[in-house]
């Protein structure tokens, strides 16, 4: 029995897992860095780890007697011979392969986890995806002409430097004076007519409101404050004649919420063996594996069926959408990947060469 493939699949969701006689492999949060070579900010993210200490021993077994369909106790008894096989590889060796999880050894009398880097743990990120750093063009130094220490900007007055003398201010006063004199006559008449206009405009308009096409005052309709008005009233409605119209709408008018998302994918097509369609593949498991998928993949509002392959085939392709072109199949895979929240899912083009299973 594959129990990496099991522990694997279990810290894609779990943050730690433990084996009973070996220790408990657990996710720990890296920091995020700035790499300086490629000129990224890296995120944090998880990384896997290990640890001697025993911990939720319980949920690989539970987890494996659920997937297999056999009892708690065989499962332990797969696990034991797992925990067996990775302790003689460790007592020949000094260390054991577990696969794309990585090798245990022993470093400074500690068993520790050597990661491999393609480990894939669900969520590669747990804060925001790499951000790259913009690239600036050459900076280009722009050279002035340097000022001489007599020389100062032009059109700037130096009130510290010049003295305010009584002829100065003199004369600015005088041309003040000829400019307040010198303005037209008729500008100052404009001002007064158009402010006798308004007040004039704005005693009409409440002496003599019907000039201005409004009704008096008096006779308007009263308006209660904090008066509570109900938005929807009582209205004694005939069911018995809207019956009818109401089957025929609910009959000829279906909305499927999901049409304007996701491309329409064949429920149960009538397949030839000349027709190629597309497959959403969601996973490749073995025979037992199948209807826990299936039965999974219902809760969650989705078909799965296996897909047909060369006899003898032990892994099986599960479906979990058809589709009759490439291109429907590409937007579909995109809504299923964040409806579902797994980046594995991939295209798969079946040519129908074999018996359905």
């Amino acid at each position: 029995m594959d129990i990496l493939s099991h522990l694997t699949d279990l810290l894609r969701t779990h943050k730690e897992v433990g084996i009973e006689g070996l220790g408990t492999f657990f996710k720990k949060k890296i920091p995020g860095r700035y790499d300086v070579k490629n000129h990224l900010f890296v995120p944090p993210r998880y990384s896997l780890d290990f640890s001697v200490e025993i911990k939720e021993t319980v949920i690989l077994s539970k987890y494996i007697s659920g997937i297999t369909d056999i009892s708690t106790e065989s499962a332990q008894y797969y696990i034991g011979l797992f925990v067996d096989d990775i302790n003689r590889q460790i007592a020949i060796s000094n260390e054991a392969d577990l696969d794309s999880m990585g090798k245990l050894r022993y470093v400074d009398d500690n068993l520790t986890l050597e990661e491999q880097d393609e480990v894939n743990l669900g969520f590669e990120f747990y804060g925001l995806p790499v951000i790259r750093e913009d690239e600036f063009s050459e900076i280009q130094q722009i050279t002035t002409r340097e000022l001489r220490s007599d020389e100062g900007p032009s059109n700037i007055w130096h009130f510290d430097r010049e003295g305010s003398s009584p002829s100065t201010i003199n004369a600015l006063s005088d041309s003040l004076e000829d400019a307040k004199s010198t303005s037209p006559l008729w500008i100052k008449a404009l001002i007064v007519i158009i402010v006798v206009l308004a007040l004039g405009t704005v005693a009409a308009y409440f002496l003599k409101p019907s000039l201005f096409g409004i009704e008096n005052v008096s006779h308007l309709p009263t308006v209660v404050k904090d008066a509570i008005i109900p938005s929807v009233l009582p209205v004694n409605i005939d069911t018995s004649s809207i019956s009818d119209s109401n089957s025929s709408l609910n009959s000829t008018k279906t909305i499927d919420s999901t049409s304007k998302i996701l491309p329409t994918a064949s429920q149960d097509p009538q397949i030839s063996h000349d027709t190629t369609t597309w497959e959403i593949i969601g996973a490749s498991l073995t025979k037992k594996e199948v209807s826990w998928y299936i039965e999974d993949m219902k809760s969650k509002g989705f078909t799965a069926k296996p897909v047909p392959t060369m006899p003898g085939k032990k892994r099986i392709k599960m479906s979990i959408a058809t589709f009759g072109d490439e291109e429907s199949a590409r937007e579909g895979r995109k809504w299923l990947i964040k409806k579902l929240k797994n980046k594995d899912l991939y295209i798969f083009q079946n040519k129908h060469t074999y018996k359905p299973i």
